[in-house]
């Protein structure tokens, strides 16, 4: 067994002895110590070289002007402008056939308000008529009502076009769709629900996961539960062995 004041020198850190360089924690190994970098600071004669090349303001360069007011010298109060000047200050003319936009108010002319319609405008003017009868069937030119019969007589009409072209008739058990508003009999105003009826009619009542759950109880079938034996030997604990350092 170890004493304690072995445990406790080994929990110290360690100490490197004197005239020995402890080695870097990096990844590359080192045979000399690495020289010190040089100061960022330039040297005085490379500052001045600099201050040489850098680049300096022209000496007929003015600042802003102090005002947006200054005085305006005499060439240019007597200049005259030149021919190409004066062409080009002309304003842009506008195109021949441009017209300005017509103003909201126009003016009717006396023609326009004393205009009579003539016969075909007045028909075309009139709302087209629509009925909700089935359109009458027409007969061709030359030949009267009496005559459709014949007409039709004439036509070599096929016994196969003649069962394709008759309409397909409803089922015997068909029923139109029922009104939205239908008389009520007296006996379904005067029935009573059964039981069953007034059970089925309540609605459903959904009740939360935590609603009502202890998490605390324990089952009655869990409390004289029997392990068996695959179980006991899970529930083992595994045998470590302990080693002692001396």
């Amino acid at each position: 067994m170890e004493s304690k004041t072995e445990r406790i020198s080994l929990s110290l850190s360690w100490v490197t002895p004197p005239g020995i360089e402890p080695s870097r924690r990096s990844i590359y190994w080192v045979d000399k110590v690495p020289r010190a970098r040089p100061s960022t600071q330039a040297s005085g004669k490379k500052m001045q070289k600099i201050v040489k090349w850098f680049k300096r303001i022209n000496e007929n360069f003015e600042a802003d002007r102090p005002s947006p007011i200054w005085a305006v010298n005499v060439p240019a109060l007597k200049a005259e402008a030149s021919p190409r000047l004066q062409q080009l200050a002309h304003p842009k003319t506008v195109d021949r056939e441009w017209r300005a936009d017509r103003p909201y108010g126009t003016h009717v002319s006396a023609r326009a308000k004393t205009a009579v319609c003539t016969p075909r405008v007045t028909q075309l003017a009139r709302p087209k008529i629509r009925s909700s009868q089935p359109p009458q069937e027409t007969c061709s030119e030359g030949t009267s009502g009496s005559d459709k019969e014949e007409v039709k007589t004439e036509d070599n009409v096929s016994d196969r076009i003649e069962t394709l072209a008759t309409p397909k008739k409803l089922h015997p058990a068909y029923f139109p769709n029922r009104p939205a508003e239908w008389p009520v009999p007296e006996s379904a105003r005067k029935i009573v629900a059964t039981e069953r009826i007034s059970q089925l009619a309540k609605p459903r009542l959904h009740k939360a996961l935590n609603e009502g759950y202890d998490g605390y109880k324990i089952s009655y079938a869990a409390k004289h539960a029997v392990a068996s034996p695959r179980i006991q030997e899970l529930s083992t604990p595994t045998r470590r062995k302990y080693v002692f350092k001396r």
